[in-house]
């Protein structure tokens, strides 16, 4: 049974030590989950060491009359730094970006001239190469379109005073966007894409749950994901 505490010692101070103490699970399951497919050369500890001292500032920082959990609050600030950390390395090499962009057109293109989602043999034609190549190249892109997704869906405290009344609605619409594109998905891809960032489990965890394995699970995630870029790109030309 999961452990409770009371977070406050006499008149509503918080305990932050508290506060830290029983999160520290919550950074690791963070790193878990945005370590999923990146390369051998990033260490997972040195990310579990930058999220520690997010978790620390935000134990520090939360304020006790906040309508956000200090879950949610530290959840957002640490795996904001960590992604921060991942761009810092600038791991992602050019041929990488040069393969993400031309993946994003090949289905773009494909779905423009159908009008339906692209399966991953046509896909791999449209890129000349054969289905193993292509499903090898979509566990090398993994990791780099996890966090070219978060340049265009941005994790936000909604009761952060910070962040000005327009700016939050237009985070909103920006969500309730991903939710349309997300149902234009093929069912396993809208499957894997809400296991993994609605309830957030692993790659390992979500390959229990469909019945294959991580490699996989990377590579329809991974898909999924493109096809959301390119909706996206294509939703707010329209708007534009």
């Amino acid at each position: 049974m999961t452990r409770q505490h009371h977070y406050y010692e006499g008149s509503r101070v918080l305990d932050r030590d508290a506060l830290f103490n029983d999160n520290v699970e919550l950074v690791v399951r963070i790193v878990n989950h945005l370590s999923s497919g990146l390369p051998a050369g990033i260490q997972r500890d040195d990310l579990v060491q930058v999220g520690l001292i997010a978790l620390y500032e935000a134990s520090k920082a939360y304020r006790d009359d906040s309508e956000a959990a200090f879950n949610t609050y530290a959840t957002i600030r640490i795996r904001g730094s960590i992604i921060d950390e991942l761009r810092r390395l600038n791991w992602a090499s050019r041929s990488i970006q040069h393969s993400q962009k031309r993946l994003n057109q090949a289905i773009n293109t494909l779905e423009q001239r159908s009008g339906r989602p692209a399966s991953e043999r046509e896909i791999a034609a449209e890129l000349c190469i054969d289905l193993d190549e292509y499903q090898d190249l979509l566990c090398q892109l993994s990791g780099s379109y996890l966090l070219s997704l978060d340049d265009d869906f941005v994790d936000y405290d909604t009761a952060d005073d910070s962040i000005p009344a327009d700016e939050r609605l237009h985070r909103e619409q920006i969500i309730d966007l991903l939710a349309v594109l997300t149902d234009g998905l093929p069912q396993k891809e809208k499957l894997v894409v809400s296991l993994y960032f609605v309830e957030e489990l692993s790659l390992k965890e979500i390959g229990m749950v469909i019945d294959v394995g991580e490699s996989r699970v990377s590579q329809i995630l991974t898909q999924g994901l493109s096809r959301l870029r390119v909706r996206l790109k294509n939703r707010l030309e329209m708007v534009l």
